[in-house]
């Protein structure tokens, strides 16, 4: 179950903010949820959703710290965001 994790949401646009509206809808959502993005006014509206379980993060290897980590980059910038937070994955 979803609920008693960590997620992290490496970008946060439109596909980050409707999962975490989807999994608010279900009551779904995680313990816990780091979210990094370069646009602060993204960070913001995102916290909107759940203040008391979303953190923003300095960065993308700060948020790179939880049980899924999801990248919601662009397609173009999967491989160096992929490089980027290789040494910050937690591996069970």
């Amino acid at each position: 179950m979803i609920n008693n994790q960590k997620m992290d949401f490496i970008d946060c646009g439109r596909v980050t903010e409707l999962l975490l509206h989807g999994l608010k809808r279900q009551s779904a959502l995680p313990k816990r949820i780091l979210i990094s993005d370069p646009d602060t006014n993204r960070l913001r509206k995102i916290d909107e959703i759940a203040p008391k379980l979303i953190q923003s993060v300095k960065n993308n290897q700060e948020a790179a710290q939880a049980d899924l980590d999801l990248l919601a980059v662009h397609l173009p910038a999967i491989v160096d965001v992929s490089v980027e937070i290789k040494n910050s994955l937690l591996f069970a």
